[in-house]
């Protein structure tokens, strides 16, 4: 694993709660189903992808 690897899997852990709070909120404000489920595996993917490409154009890896 390389180091963005490392950075960007620490970032999509963090934003997991932040993004469920989301999900919880969209529920009561929104037309969203309770029985709609969230899908923390997508969303740590949508994440952890985001992030490695955000990572490493700042910190290139030779």
């Amino acid at each position: 694993m390389t180091n963005n690897e490392k950075r960007a899997h620490d970032l999509a852990i963090a934003m997991i709660p932040i993004e469920h709070e989301n999900f919880k909120t969209r529920i009561f404000n929104e037309s969203i189903s309770e029985d709609d489920r969230f899908d923390v595996f997508k969303e740590y993917l949508r994440y952890y992808n985001a992030a490695l490409e955000a990572f490493n154009r700042q910190f290139p890896e030779n």
